[in-house]
C-alpha cells in the first residue's frame, strides 16, 4: 500500500464510524417514536408531538459533534503527511492510533465509561499533536525526518 492509500483507508473507516453513529440515532428515534423536529414527529411519529430525543440519540449527537471537532483536522494533517513523502507505515501508525482512539471514544461515549472516554480522547489529541510536531519539524529541518 502507498501512503496515500493508507490515508484513503483511514478516511473511509472514520467516515463509516461516523455514519454508523448517525444511523444509530435514526434507528433509536424510529424505535422510540421520539423526535425533536416537528416534521419528523409528524411523519415518523404517526402524529405524536415533538419531544426530546431519546438519551442514546443525544449521546450519538455528542459523539458526532466531538468527531467534527477532531476528525477533519487530523485527516487534513495526515493527508499532508502522506503527500509530503512519508512512508505508508508512518501514515498507518498515526492513522491506526487515531482511528483506534476514536472507536474507543465512541464506544465509551455511547455506553458511558469514565475515565476510558477521556483517555481515548487524550490519545487522539496526543496523536494529532505529535503528527503536527512531526510535520513542523520535518518542514523546518529536513524532508528525511518524515520517515
Amino acid at each position: 500500500m502507498t501512503a496515500l492509500s493508507v490515508w484513503t483507508l483511514t478516511t473511509a473507516l472514520l467516515w463509516l464510524k461516523m455514519t454508523g453513529v448517525a444511523m444509530l440515532q435514526g434507528v433509536v428515534r424510529l424505535r422510540s417514536g421520539r423526535f425533536r423536529r416537528p416534521e419528523d414527529a409528524e411523519y415518523f411519529g404517526r402524529g405524536r408531538g415533538v419531544v426530546d430525543d431519546p438519551p442514546l440519540a443525544v449521546l450519538g449527537q455528542a459523539v458526532l459533534r466531538n468527531d467534527l471537532e477532531t476528525v477533519p483536522l487530523f485527516l487534513l494533517l495526515l493527508l499532508a503527511f502522506a503527500l509530503s513523502g512519508a512512508s505508508a507505515s508512518g501514515v498507518a501508525a498515526y492513522g491506526g492510533l487515531f482511528l483506534s482512539s476514536r472507536l474507543v471514544h465512541t464506544a465509551a461515549y455511547l455506553r458511558p465509561r469514565q475515565p476510558l472516554r477521556n483517555l481515548a480522547f487524550g490519545v487522539g489529541t496526543l496523536t494529532t499533536l505529535t503528527l503536527s510536531v512531526h510535520m513542523a519539524y520535518a518542514s523546518l529541518f529536513s524532508a528525511r525526518a518524515l520517515d
